[in-house]
């Protein structure tokens, strides 16, 4: 006789304190999910020319690491906390929404090596003209930890139209500064809450303003998510934008002589594999292997309910219960 689907889902399981503890680690385990996390730069509103502040406005914390004591332990095994450095004294910035302030003047992020990607997105021209800069090169020095933990990486495309000279070349140092890096996205396209596709450029990032797109503020409680999806559009189209990126590339690595192998060479892990040049871009030694771009469109959506931490899991006393 068949078994009759369950009449409800149940959200809690009294018992879990009482399984043995390398079962309950196990679990614990399972929990983490892939992220986007999307680490924007923006210039400091200060004359200082070097000065720069980096933001996280989209990214969501782990569930591991604010269910209870034992999550959260075995959370810190698994999460990198990768510091932002220090913005200048006496600017806060109200938008951010960081995993956790050990110090007020301490800023930082939690990011799972295999699961979650790192999107650094092409900075809007009204905020600062010149894309992707002298910060892109020399993002490997700046946050040394998160380009070490890297293994997924996205980018924005710029189109030629647009592209400042020096974009190509310093996408492609922001790239091969991650030393480990096994997977990288190029990101062609926003998809509205239509589902249509548009263009990145002229798109501002709605959180940092602290409005949906529309000009409707998001509300206390709300927040946005980026996730990737496949881009939609024709297929030759794609392939054009892909090819046009590659030969950008090439350009910067040989002239555009056909001597690169790969889109992307691939730096090996150790320290001296790599050496500096005068732009803060490392150039990698001997055999390489090539590492395709990804082409992905981003989607936003809005995640309702947000001061009570989304999704989270709250842990009792008569065991853990899943809040959605």
């Amino acid at each position: 006789m068949p078994m009759s689907p369950p009449s409800s889902f149940h959200t809690s399981f009294p018992l879990f304190p009482l399984l043995p503890p390398e079962l309950r680690l196990q679990i614990w385990r399972l929990v983490p999910q892939s992220r986007v996390i999307t680490l924007s730069y923006l210039p400091s509103p200060y004359a200082n020319d070097d000065a720069y502040t980096y933001h996280t406005p989209n990214t969501r914390p782990p569930r591991l690491l604010h269910i209870c004591r034992e999550s959260r332990a075995e959370g810190q095994k698994i999460y990198i906390k990768c510091s932002i450095p220090t913005i200048e004294p006496g600017y806060q910035e109200q938008d951010d929404e960081l995993d956790g302030r050990e110090q007020e003047e301490e800023r930082y992020f939690h990011l799972h090596p295999h699961l979650d990607i790192l999107y650094l997105p092409r900075p809007h021209p009204a905020l600062d003209p010149a894309g992707y800069s002298s910060w892109a090169r020399e993002f490997g020095q700046r946050m040394p930890v998160a380009a070490t933990a890297a293994r997924r990486l996205a980018v924005d495309y710029v189109p030629p139209e647009v592209r400042r000279p020096w974009e190509a070349y310093g996408k492609l140092c922001l790239l091969r500064g991650c030393t480990r890096l096994e997977e990288a996205f190029l990101v062609i396209s926003s998809l509205g809450s239509g589902g249509s596709p548009s263009p990145l450029e002229g798109e501002i990032d709605c959180l940092s303003l602290g409005t949906e797109e529309g000009g409707v503020g998001l509300g206390l409680g709300t927040m946005q998510e980026v996730e990737f999806v496949d881009p939609k559009g024709e297929p030759g189209e794609l392939m054009g934008i892909m090819e046009r990126v590659r030969e950008s590339f090439r350009f910067e690595v040989d002239g555009g002589n056909g001597g690169f192998g790969g889109l992307l060479g691939r730096r090996r892990a150790d320290d001296n594999a790599a050496a500096d040049d005068d732009d803060g871009c490392k150039e990698s030694e001997g055999p390489e292997k090539g590492l395709e771009l990804i082409p992905k469109a981003k989607k936003k959506k809005v995640l309702r309910g947000w001061g009570c931490r989304v999704g989270h899991a709250a842990c009792t006393g008569s065991g853990v219960r899943l809040v959605v």
